[in-house]
């Protein structure tokens, strides 16, 4: 009896979802492989398919835009300018004239609910799914729910990824960036530290500050997080302070 021939469709198939490199990738071979109907091959693929997607989980792009994620760099990436109060009071303003957006980032970091909300929507829908959140921690050791903190593990949620803001702490105290500390990335590399490295070794992981200015907090976390084993880090900040 003659044997049946090989699907040439579900060679190409194998062969390809043994080289992706992407979760995306595989999507779309799952997506052919369902308008397949030689079911033996199929459920071997499928198989294939799956490991390869375990081995891939938390490894592809951060931001969905790939002009954005297309670098491996320290750029931050941000949504819109900040106006610090006291600069807004010097160029004669006062606090009814205050901007709206500024405002928001000062309620933010305050963990009020609605800038929370509004911000962690934004940020998840910016993103892709299988990734860690992590947040630049607090130049206070103590404060370990601060609103940065809030909508790193909002943001999560929301883009069906890892909360990771435990991976990484501030072991010393220091004085804040906007109040004179220094804002070197060597500063920050002496009191930081990254404490529980499962959460984000060989994973994509996005870290999350609320105001940058120099954007060396961004980059110093970035830093660590990769020396412990992280796939790839991207940074970003609700907002970047005005000059």
């Amino acid at each position: 009896m003659a044997r049946p021939l090989r699907d040439t469709k579900i060679d190409q198939l194998e062969a390809l979802a043994a080289t992706a490199s992407t979760t995306v990738e595989l999507e779309v071979i799952e997506q052919e492989l369902a308008v397949r109907r030689h079911r033996t091959r199929n459920r071997q693929l499928a198989r294939l398919i799956g490991a390869r997607l375990k081995e891939l989980e938390f490894k592809g792009p951060v931001f969905r835009d790939p002009e954005m994620d297309r670098t491996d760099d320290d750029r931050v990436s941000y949504f819109e300018d900040y106006l610090p109060k006291a600069q807004h009071f010097r160029r004669g303003g006062d606090n009814q004239d205050y901007p709206e957006e500024s405002r928001r980032i000062l309620q933010l970091k305050q963990g009020e609910i609605v800038p929370l909300a509004i911000f962690s929507a934004r940020l998840s829908a910016l993103v892709c799914a299988r990734l860690v959140f992590v947040a630049v921690p607090s130049s206070d050791p103590s404060k370990t729910t601060g609103g940065v903190v809030l909508l790193a593990r909002a943001a999560a949620q929301l883009a069906n990824g890892v909360d990771g803001t435990a991976a990484l702490v501030r072991t010393v105290k220091r004085p804040p960036a906007h109040a004179g500390g220094d804002r070197s990335i060597e500063g920050h590399l002496a009191t930081l530290q990254v404490v529980d490295s499962s959460l984000i070794a060989g994973r994509s992981v996005l870290v999350v500050d609320d105001v940058a200015t120099t954007g060396n907090s961004l980059r110093a976390c970035r830093r660590l997080l990769l020396q412990a084993g992280a796939h790839r880090v991207k940074l970003f900040a609700i907002a970047h302070t005005m000059r």
